[in-house]
């Protein structure tokens, strides 16, 4: 006769770390909860908020509507962040779940997703 034993260890779910944005500077206009925001290219856009993780620099990767990422550098201080993002040419990015967890283990990070629509500045 042959006993087979299970593992009794249960396995938890990791719980993702939610990136909450709390305020947006250098934009045209955004929405109420920060999901929406419309910018001008060539001009500083400033994204701010909290996120739980020990201090440290990590990047941001935005995807652009034609798949190509544009990558900023963000430092968590604190718990705190502030992402400066200037982008070279109009069109529509995101920052989804997806982008915020490229090069890193599977639901790390959570944010509402956002929509950047950055605009032709002309004279």
């Amino acid at each position: 006769m042959t006993l087979l034993f299970q593992n009794q260890t249960e396995s938890k779910e990791k719980t993702a770390i939610d990136i909450l944005i709390t305020s947006v500077t250098g934009a045209l206009m955004h929405s109420r909860d920060f999901t929406k925001i419309t910018c001008y290219e060539l001009t500083n856009l400033t994204i701010s908020g909290t996120v739980a993780v020990p201090d440290r620099a990590f990047s941001m990767p935005i995807r652009r509507s034609d798949g190509k990422l544009t990558l900023f550098g963000v430092s968590v201080v604190d718990g705190k962040f502030e992402a400066r993002l200037n982008f070279p040419t109009s069109g529509q990015y995101r920052y989804t779940d997806e982008e915020a967890n490229i090069d890193l283990p599977p639901n790390t990070f959570t944010i509402l997703p956002v929509k950047i629509d950055v605009l032709r500045k002309v004279a």
